[in-house]
């Protein structure tokens, strides 16, 4: 087909009568959420959404349509927002324009390797894009476990606090992320560590980020969470050394951040971890959080200048 068939919506009406007349492209509750009428003018009202990120294509046999929307974020362009029948030159026409990131959220029963998945993860592997699988959760306040804690938090003084480098660093040391591994291979250990803090504190307020200390005082690791203006709790990141791994320190981080949240007024706890990584996804599980759909990260290689 043409790529005059893909086409953006000339107003805000436009875009949004559409995508809410619209059944997701992947039944997840998330998405089916997304396309009411509702959030969608709070997401296009606010900025968050905007019309020269949101495209159309219409199958000329078929006369259905598909479509795709993004987030304006502090690293770039996100599409998370996918909607009628799947069509591969949508994702290959969105693809094209290098967002930073492109997600699908997906029920449970559909991972990267799905045949219902198969043709987009041929489409960005073909172009070196990442497909990376994740569990993303939405915790009920009612399922949350009060956990007792040893850990001790503390603020770090700033984004170039050295603590906050230790610990990037031993993430990127061991790390088995596709992601991490490029950058290692592209930049060495010690940019790579650069880059993820710079990436870090870009996308979160550097005082989302605090240092986890063991009873002893030894540093254990660090926990990000942040609170919206919709008061959704987003437990952004955990991340453990390794030399401490293995003594439940993820889980007792994940349950002060959980929290915190509360106190901050959070209505509802959101997380996401990588299918792979056994021990966040015990950490979670621990805390009562269970999956309730599936996230699946296309992420191009990175292009970094040394």
């Amino acid at each position: 087909m043409s790529i005059d068939h893909i086409y953006q919506p000339q107003s805000l009406d436009q875009a949004i009568d559409t995508l809410s007349s619209l059944t997701p492209l992947f039944d997840a509750p998330s998405q089916s959420d997304q396309l009411t009428d509702n959030c969608l003018r709070h997401g296009f009202s606010s900025g968050q959404r905007t019309i020269d990120r949101t495209w159309f294509h219409r199958d000329q046999l078929t006369h259905t349509v598909s479509a795709c929307s993004g987030l304006v974020t502090s690293i770039g362009t996100v599409i998370d927002l996918w909607a009628g029948p799947l069509s591969t030159e949508l994702i290959q026409h969105v693809l094209d324009s290098q967002p930073a990131r492109v997600l699908f959220f997906t029920p449970g029963h559909v991972t990267s390797d799905s045949p219902e998945f198969t043709p987009i993860a041929q489409l960005a592997r073909a172009q070196q894009w990442h497909v990376i699988g994740r569990h993303h959760y939405d915790c009920p306040l009612d399922d949350r476990l009060k956990l007792s804690t040893t850990i001790q938090l503390e603020n770090l003084t700033g984004p170039d606090d050295r603590r906050l480098f230790t610990i990037i660093r031993d993430m990127m040391k061991h790390s088995s992320d596709p992601e991490d591994r490029d950058l290692v291979d592209q930049l060495g250990l010690e940019g790579a560590t650069r880059y993820v803090i710079d990436f870090l504190t870009q996308e979160d307020p550097w005082h989302a980020i605090h240092l986890a200390f063991t009873p002893t005082g030894q540093l254990a690791g660090l926990v990000s969470w942040t609170t919206t203006s919709l008061r959704e709790g987003i437990l952004n990141q955990v991340c453990t050394l390794s030399h401490v791994r293995g003594r439940g320190y993820a889980t007792e981080m994940v349950s002060r951040a959980v929290t915190e949240l509360l106190q901050d007024g959070a209505t509802s706890l959101i997380a996401d971890t990588d299918i792979s990584n056994a021990a966040m996804v015990r950490a979670l599980a621990t805390n009562g959080f269970n999956p309730s759909e599936n996230r699946i990260d296309l992420v191009p290689t990175p292009a970094v200048s040394q």
